[in-house]
């Protein structure tokens, strides 16, 4: 056995968790361009193994700074999630974490919920219906659902368009107090992008954004626009143009200056 095996044996058997915390820093290649995710997804299997005492030790790894720590007990997680009579309490746990405001952490759980798409397919996109509840949970579902591998594995459009319908329209009905907070706006800036990634596997997107270029909220019609863009690449110019006309058609007409009622009055400085 290794140290890593050793420290994680300790750890699981309800002792000290300080070697395992040390090894996974130095095992994990993080931070750094190629950081070993295979290795710590195996070890969070095998915490997801340990049952109750597994449960224990991932909620403590999330609970920490480190990054190394956080994905391996993130990844346990999501291999609890794989298991269908742990599969509801699975989700729940990285529907929470999905919450996160710093971008590290949430490309980790985009990873275990892409990893857990690409293995069941369909039935975990059905479910990853709780995560269109919030602006940052949305985001990390769509992006984990347009990751390649699990495009690949999902055998009909159908979970997936109700997945963009709902973030679609919790980004248009966002109350204009929220414009400037950080889910909304990565939200709105994410979709574009997911949805020319998605529509190469599922045609059926490109109707989807048609059937949505009417809509009137001026932070609505940019992401539409934006995604027009980004389709032009896929879909090819005759597509994309014909996308543009439907929503350049739909634009309230510009203000006539002359129909401006101007101020009558003039104030002067002499008046007392």
């Amino acid at each position: 056995m290794t140290r890593l095996d050793d420290a994680l044996e300790e750890a699981l058997a309800g002792g000290r968790t300080v070697a395992l915390f040390s090894e996974l820093e130095r095992v994990s290649g993080m931070p750094g361009p190629r950081p070993n995710l295979l290795l710590l997804k195996s070890l969070g299997a095998r915490i997801a193994r340990a049952g109750a005492t597994g449960r224990e030790l991932s909620e403590v790894l999330v609970s920490q700074k480190s990054l190394p720590l956080y994905t391996t007990g993130v990844f346990a997680i999501g291999a609890d999630a794989a298991n269908k009579a742990t599969r509801q309490r699975g989700l729940g746990k990285l529907h929470d974490l999905s919450d996160e405001p710093v971008k590290e952490r949430r490309t980790m759980v985009v990873e275990a919920l892409a990893d857990l798409v690409a293995a069941h397919g369909d039935e975990i996109a059905v479910a990853m219906k709780r995560f269109t509840d919030g602006f940052l949970h949305a985001v990390v579902a769509l992006e984990a659902l347009t990751e390649q591998r699990a495009l690949a594995r999902l055998s009909s459009p159908d979970a997936l368009l109700e997945r963009f319908a709902e973030a679609f329209d919790l980004a248009d009905d966002a109350p204009r107090a929220a414009d400037r907070a950080q889910g909304v706006r990565i939200l709105r800036e994410s979709m574009p992008a997911q949805i020319a990634r998605a529509v190469v596997r599922f045609g059926e997107l490109a109707a989807f954004v048609e059937e949505r270029a009417t809509r009137e909220r001026p932070e609505t019609r940019e992401v539409v626009a934006q995604t027009i863009a980004a389709l032009r690449k896929v879909l090819g110019e005759a597509d994309a143009d014909r996308l543009r006309k439907t929503h350049g058609e739909s634009a309230k007409p510009p203000r006539d200056p002359s129909r401006i009622v101007q101020g009558t009055r003039k104030r002067s400085r002499g008046r007392r």
